[in-house]
C-alpha cells in the first residue's frame, strides 16, 4: 500500500520558489516593467489628461470618475501581461482551445471572487459609517 508523503510537494514548491525568486534578482527588468508599465500608464492618463479626457463622462465626470473609469483598463493590461493572461495569450498563438478555455473559466472565477468580496468590504465599510 502506498502512503500520500506530503513532504515531497512541499520540497518542490519550496525548490520552484527559489528558483523564480533567484530569476527575478538575476533578471529584474521584466519585474520592473510589469509594475513600472502601469503605474506609468496611470499617471499620465489619469493626472496628466484625466482633467480633460474626464470631462468627457457623463455626470459631470472629473478626475475621480475618470480614474474609476481607467483602472479596470490599467488592471487588464498587468492580466494579460502575466499569469493567466500570459497562458492565454501563449494558448490562442499555439491555437489550443482548451488552454484558452480554462485560463477564460479562471479569470472569470477569480474576477468574480474579487468583485464579491469587495462588495462585502464595501458593505461592511458603510455599515460602519452609518450611511
Amino acid at each position: 500500500m502506498t502512503t500520500l508523503r506530503t513532504e515531497l510537494p512541499l520540497a518542490d514548491t519550496r525548490t520552484m520558489l527559489c528558483r523564480g525568486v533567484r530569476r527575478l534578482i538575476r533578471y529584474p527588468s521584466p519585474t520592473l516593467m510589469l509594475v513600472g508599465l502601469p503605474v506609468v500608464l496611470l499617471l499620465l492618463f489619469v493626472f496628466v489628461l484625466g482633467g480633460t479626457l474626464g470631462a468627457g463622462l457623463g455626470g459631470g465626470g472629473g478626475r475621480t470618475e475618470y480614474l474609476a473609469y481607467v483602472v479596470p483598463g490599467i488592471l487588464l493590461l498587468i492580466v494579460a501581461s502575466s499569469g493567466i493572461g500570459y497562458l492565454l495569450v501563449r494558448g490562442q498563438a499555439n491555437i489550443s482551445t482548451s488552454i484558452v478555455m480554462s485560463g477564460m473559466i479562471a479569470i472569470g472565477a477569480v474576477g468574480f471572487a474579487i468583485d464579491v468580496l469587495l462588495r462585502a468590504l464595501e458593505a461592511s465599510v458603510h455599515r460602519r459609517r452609518g450611511r
